[in-house]
Protein backbone atom coordinates (compact mmCIF):
# COMPACT_ATOMS: atom_id res chain seq x y z
CA UNK A 1 0.00 0.00 0.00
CA UNK A 2 2.05 3.61 -0.99
CA UNK A 3 1.51 6.14 1.05
CA UNK A 4 0.55 9.68 -0.70
CA UNK A 5 3.35 12.08 -0.80
CA UNK A 6 1.96 14.40 2.10
CA UNK A 7 1.71 12.21 4.38
CA UNK A 8 4.00 10.33 6.59
CA UNK A 9 3.20 6.79 7.66
CA UNK A 10 4.13 5.90 11.79
CA UNK A 11 3.43 2.66 13.43
CA UNK A 12 1.69 3.19 17.07
CA UNK A 13 1.74 0.30 19.03
CA UNK A 14 -1.23 -0.48 21.18
CA UNK A 15 -1.05 -1.42 24.52
CA UNK A 16 -2.44 -5.20 23.96
CA UNK A 17 0.79 -5.89 21.74
CA UNK A 18 -0.51 -5.17 18.57
CA UNK A 19 -0.58 -1.67 16.42
CA UNK A 20 -1.76 0.32 13.99
CA UNK A 21 -0.54 2.35 11.08
CA UNK A 22 -1.54 5.95 10.85
CA UNK A 23 -1.28 8.10 7.76
CA UNK A 24 -0.30 11.77 9.36
CA UNK A 25 -0.05 15.09 7.80
CA UNK A 26 1.46 17.10 10.58
CA UNK A 27 3.09 20.58 10.05
CA UNK A 28 2.49 22.27 13.80
CA UNK A 29 -0.97 23.02 13.55
CA UNK A 30 -2.89 23.96 17.06
CA UNK A 31 -5.92 21.74 15.40
CA UNK A 32 -5.61 18.54 15.22
CA UNK A 33 -8.61 16.35 12.95
CA UNK A 34 -8.26 12.14 13.56
CA UNK A 35 -10.18 10.02 10.63
CA UNK A 36 -10.88 6.55 10.60
CA UNK A 37 -11.97 4.52 7.79
CA UNK A 38 -15.24 2.16 7.28
CA UNK A 39 -15.20 -1.72 6.92
CA UNK A 40 -12.21 -3.08 4.41
CA UNK A 41 -10.95 0.66 3.95
CA UNK A 42 -7.93 2.01 4.43
CA UNK A 43 -6.11 5.64 4.74
CA UNK A 44 -6.57 5.68 0.67
CA UNK A 45 -10.28 5.32 0.42
CA UNK A 46 -11.63 8.21 -1.37
CA UNK A 47 -13.47 9.67 1.24
CA UNK A 48 -10.07 9.67 3.35
CA UNK A 49 -8.22 10.82 1.40
CA UNK A 50 -10.50 13.87 0.66
CA UNK A 51 -11.28 14.49 3.83
CA UNK A 52 -7.43 14.74 4.80
CA UNK A 53 -6.93 16.64 1.87
CA UNK A 54 -9.48 19.14 2.77
CA UNK A 55 -9.01 19.84 6.33
CA UNK A 56 -4.85 20.14 5.28
CA UNK A 57 -5.23 23.07 3.33
CA UNK A 58 -7.96 24.41 5.81
CA UNK A 59 -4.69 24.60 8.20
CA UNK A 60 -5.41 21.40 10.42
CA UNK A 61 -2.99 18.82 11.40
CA UNK A 62 -4.43 15.00 10.44
CA UNK A 63 -4.27 11.78 11.69
CA UNK A 64 -5.90 8.92 9.28
CA UNK A 65 -6.19 5.71 11.13
CA UNK A 66 -5.81 2.52 9.66
CA UNK A 67 -8.18 -0.15 11.43
CA UNK A 68 -6.48 -2.95 12.91
CA UNK A 69 -4.49 -5.33 9.24
CA UNK A 70 -6.21 -2.48 7.07
CA UNK A 71 -2.60 -0.71 5.89
CA UNK A 72 -1.38 -3.58 3.93
CA UNK A 73 0.11 -5.68 6.91
CA UNK A 74 -1.77 -7.75 9.02
CA UNK A 75 -1.77 -7.01 12.81
CA UNK A 76 0.12 -9.59 15.47
CA UNK A 77 -3.20 -10.46 17.50
CA UNK A 78 -5.75 -12.84 16.20
CA UNK A 79 -8.87 -10.45 16.38
CA UNK A 80 -8.93 -8.12 13.37
CA UNK A 81 -11.32 -5.27 14.14
CA UNK A 82 -14.79 -4.88 14.40
CA UNK A 83 -18.04 -2.35 14.71
CA UNK A 84 -17.90 -1.40 18.26
CA UNK A 85 -14.06 -1.40 18.81
CA UNK A 86 -13.25 2.04 20.81
CA UNK A 87 -10.23 0.95 22.64
CA UNK A 88 -7.51 2.07 19.81
CA UNK A 89 -8.98 5.35 19.49
CA UNK A 90 -9.27 5.90 23.07
CA UNK A 91 -4.71 5.03 23.24
CA UNK A 92 -4.68 7.06 19.80
CA UNK A 93 -6.51 10.69 21.57
CA UNK A 94 -4.98 9.80 24.56
CA UNK A 95 -1.37 9.92 23.34
CA UNK A 96 -1.69 12.68 20.79
CA UNK A 97 -4.49 15.38 22.28
CA UNK A 98 -1.96 16.79 24.90
CA UNK A 99 0.05 18.08 22.03
CA UNK A 100 -2.92 20.05 20.40
CA UNK A 101 -5.18 23.24 21.61
CA UNK A 102 -8.24 21.28 19.94
CA UNK A 103 -9.21 18.11 18.74
CA UNK A 104 -11.72 16.75 16.57
CA UNK A 105 -12.68 13.27 15.61
CA UNK A 106 -14.79 11.83 12.47
CA UNK A 107 -15.50 8.19 11.48
CA UNK A 108 -16.81 7.04 7.98
CA UNK A 109 -19.52 3.98 8.29
CA UNK A 110 -17.68 1.11 10.52
CA UNK A 111 -15.51 4.18 12.00
CA UNK A 112 -18.87 6.29 12.64
CA UNK A 113 -20.14 4.19 14.48
CA UNK A 114 -16.92 3.35 16.17
CA UNK A 115 -16.98 6.84 17.05
CA UNK A 116 -20.40 7.24 18.70
CA UNK A 117 -20.10 4.71 20.20
CA UNK A 118 -16.96 5.75 21.82
CA UNK A 119 -18.53 8.98 22.90
CA UNK A 120 -20.90 7.35 24.77
CA UNK A 121 -19.69 4.88 26.27
CA UNK A 122 -19.44 5.86 30.10
CA UNK A 123 -15.99 4.07 30.12
CA UNK A 124 -14.60 6.56 27.70
CA UNK A 125 -12.20 8.95 28.76
CA UNK A 126 -13.06 11.94 26.84
CA UNK A 127 -9.73 14.32 26.67
CA UNK A 128 -10.92 18.34 27.40
CA UNK A 129 -9.71 19.34 24.05
CA UNK A 130 -11.78 16.77 22.50
CA UNK A 131 -14.14 19.87 20.98
CA UNK A 132 -16.57 18.16 18.35
CA UNK A 133 -16.57 15.19 16.12
CA UNK A 134 -18.94 13.84 12.94
CA UNK A 135 -20.05 10.39 12.03
CA UNK A 136 -21.11 9.99 8.49
CA UNK A 137 -23.05 6.92 6.94
CA UNK A 138 -22.63 5.59 10.08
CA UNK A 139 -24.40 2.16 11.03
CA UNK A 140 -25.67 2.87 14.37
CA UNK A 141 -28.20 0.02 14.55
CA UNK A 142 -26.52 -3.60 13.37
CA UNK A 143 -29.23 -5.57 13.79
CA UNK A 144 -31.53 -3.87 11.10
CA UNK A 145 -28.64 -2.86 8.75
CA UNK A 146 -27.21 -6.33 8.47
CA UNK A 147 -30.82 -7.33 7.35
CA UNK A 148 -30.54 -4.33 4.62
CA UNK A 149 -27.39 -5.52 3.20
CA UNK A 150 -28.20 -9.04 2.75
CA UNK A 151 -31.25 -8.02 0.32
CA UNK A 152 -30.83 -8.57 -3.21
CA UNK A 153 -30.36 -4.69 -3.72
CA UNK A 154 -26.77 -4.27 -1.97
CA UNK A 155 -25.36 -7.72 -2.91
CA UNK A 156 -22.33 -5.91 -4.76
CA UNK A 157 -21.65 -4.27 -1.55
CA UNK A 158 -22.08 -7.47 0.30
CA UNK A 159 -20.33 -9.51 -2.40
CA UNK A 160 -17.28 -7.28 -2.15
CA UNK A 161 -16.95 -6.92 2.07
CA UNK A 162 -17.70 -10.90 2.29
CA UNK A 163 -15.20 -11.76 0.45
CA UNK A 164 -12.33 -9.27 1.16
CA UNK A 165 -13.31 -10.40 4.82
CA UNK A 166 -12.80 -14.55 3.70
CA UNK A 167 -9.20 -13.44 2.28
CA UNK A 168 -8.26 -11.71 5.40
CA UNK A 169 -9.09 -14.58 7.63
CA UNK A 170 -7.78 -16.68 5.65
CA UNK A 171 -4.53 -15.30 5.99
CA UNK A 172 -4.70 -14.63 9.93
CA UNK A 173 -5.73 -18.40 9.76
CA UNK A 174 -2.23 -19.08 8.60
CA UNK A 175 -0.44 -17.37 11.75
CA UNK A 176 -3.19 -18.21 14.13
CA UNK A 177 -4.19 -22.07 12.58
CA UNK A 178 -5.25 -23.00 16.23
CA UNK A 179 -7.50 -20.47 16.78
CA UNK A 180 -9.37 -20.28 13.21
CA UNK A 181 -10.84 -22.86 11.62
CA UNK A 182 -11.01 -22.77 7.83
CA UNK A 183 -12.91 -25.65 7.30
CA UNK A 184 -15.85 -22.82 8.22
CA UNK A 185 -14.97 -20.65 5.14
CA UNK A 186 -16.66 -22.90 2.48
CA UNK A 187 -19.96 -22.59 4.40
CA UNK A 188 -19.44 -18.76 4.92
CA UNK A 189 -22.03 -17.90 2.28
CA UNK A 190 -22.91 -14.22 4.09
CA UNK A 191 -21.39 -11.55 5.82
CA UNK A 192 -23.90 -12.97 8.83
CA UNK A 193 -21.89 -16.17 8.41
CA UNK A 194 -18.60 -14.74 8.75
CA UNK A 195 -19.55 -12.63 11.64
CA UNK A 196 -21.02 -15.83 13.34
CA UNK A 197 -18.24 -18.34 12.43
CA UNK A 198 -15.35 -15.57 13.11
CA UNK A 199 -16.04 -12.53 14.71
CA UNK A 200 -18.09 -13.05 17.45
CA UNK A 201 -15.82 -16.30 18.36
CA UNK A 202 -12.50 -14.00 18.13
CA UNK A 203 -14.21 -11.53 20.39
CA UNK A 204 -15.68 -12.86 22.58
CA UNK A 205 -19.39 -12.63 21.65
CA UNK A 206 -21.88 -15.41 21.60
CA UNK A 207 -22.75 -15.17 18.61
CA UNK A 208 -22.98 -12.78 15.54
CA UNK A 209 -26.22 -11.29 16.76
CA UNK A 210 -25.06 -10.98 19.70
CA UNK A 211 -22.06 -8.99 18.33
CA UNK A 212 -24.61 -6.98 16.39
CA UNK A 213 -26.30 -5.83 20.00
CA UNK A 214 -23.42 -5.10 21.61
CA UNK A 215 -21.25 -3.15 18.69
CA UNK A 216 -23.97 -0.76 17.66
CA UNK A 217 -23.67 2.67 18.70
CA UNK A 218 -27.55 3.46 18.93
CA UNK A 219 -27.83 2.80 22.66
CA UNK A 220 -25.13 5.12 23.54
CA UNK A 221 -26.54 8.29 21.30
CA UNK A 222 -28.02 9.72 24.68
CA UNK A 223 -24.69 9.59 26.66
CA UNK A 224 -22.75 11.48 23.87
CA UNK A 225 -21.33 14.90 25.95
CA UNK A 226 -19.91 17.14 23.33
CA UNK A 227 -21.07 18.41 19.48
CA UNK A 228 -21.82 15.62 17.16
CA UNK A 229 -22.38 15.39 13.53
CA UNK A 230 -24.67 12.39 12.42
CA UNK A 231 -24.90 12.83 8.43
CA UNK A 232 -26.32 10.33 6.31
CA UNK A 233 -28.05 10.28 2.95
CA UNK A 234 -31.94 8.88 3.02
CA UNK A 235 -30.99 7.05 -0.04
CA UNK A 236 -27.73 5.33 1.82
CA UNK A 237 -27.97 1.85 0.92
CA UNK A 238 -26.59 0.15 3.93
CA UNK A 239 -28.66 2.13 6.29
CA UNK A 240 -32.04 1.49 8.07
CA UNK A 241 -34.31 3.59 9.31
CA UNK A 242 -33.15 2.61 12.97
CA UNK A 243 -29.76 5.03 11.38
CA UNK A 244 -31.82 7.93 11.71
CA UNK A 245 -32.90 8.79 15.20
CA UNK A 246 -34.84 11.88 14.67
CA UNK A 247 -36.40 11.70 18.43
CA UNK A 248 -33.27 11.24 20.23
CA UNK A 249 -31.50 14.62 18.29
CA UNK A 250 -34.40 16.27 18.90
CA UNK A 251 -34.30 15.92 22.30
CA UNK A 252 -30.16 15.78 22.68
CA UNK A 253 -28.00 18.94 23.76
CA UNK A 254 -25.31 17.36 21.32
CA UNK A 255 -26.45 15.29 18.56
CA UNK A 256 -27.10 16.93 15.22
CA UNK A 257 -28.61 14.59 12.78
CA UNK A 258 -28.34 15.49 9.26
CA UNK A 259 -30.07 13.60 6.90
CA UNK A 260 -29.72 14.61 3.29
CA UNK A 261 -31.90 13.28 0.62
CA UNK A 262 -28.92 12.12 -1.90
CA UNK A 263 -25.67 11.08 -1.05
CA UNK A 264 -25.16 7.42 -0.73
CA UNK A 265 -22.85 5.43 1.36
CA UNK A 266 -20.02 7.50 2.37
CA UNK A 267 -20.59 9.04 -1.56
CA UNK A 268 -21.57 12.96 -1.23
CA UNK A 269 -19.29 14.10 -4.14
CA UNK A 270 -19.55 17.20 -5.39
CA UNK A 271 -19.15 17.29 -9.50
CA UNK A 272 -18.57 21.12 -9.34
CA UNK A 273 -15.55 21.43 -6.48
CA UNK A 274 -14.48 17.98 -7.15
CA UNK A 275 -14.41 16.86 -3.51
CA UNK A 276 -17.24 15.49 -1.25
CA UNK A 277 -19.77 17.61 1.02
CA UNK A 278 -19.48 15.53 3.53
CA UNK A 279 -16.17 17.02 4.39
CA UNK A 280 -17.13 20.54 3.67
CA UNK A 281 -20.16 20.23 5.92
CA UNK A 282 -18.05 18.56 8.99
CA UNK A 283 -15.57 21.64 8.44
CA UNK A 284 -18.42 23.82 8.81
CA UNK A 285 -19.89 22.02 11.64
CA UNK A 286 -16.36 22.05 13.74
CA UNK A 287 -16.11 25.55 12.60
CA UNK A 288 -19.40 26.33 15.09
CA UNK A 289 -16.90 25.09 18.20
CA UNK A 290 -13.55 26.67 17.53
Amino acid sequence: MITPPYLRRLRFELSDGDFIDIDTHQTGNKKLLILIHGLEGSTQSKYMMGATQHFSQLGWDVLALHQRSCSGELNRLPQLYHHGITTDIQEVLGHFAPQYESVFLTGFSLGGNQVLKFLGQPTSQIPKNLVAAAAISAPIYLPTCVIKIHQIQQWVYHKMFLDELKIKISQKAKQFPDLIDVSKLPHTKTLYDFDNFFTAPLFGFENGQDYYNKASSLPFLKGIKIPTLLLSAQDDPMLSEDCFPSEIAAEHRFLHLCAPKYGGHVGFYNNLKKNYLSEIMAADFFKNYL
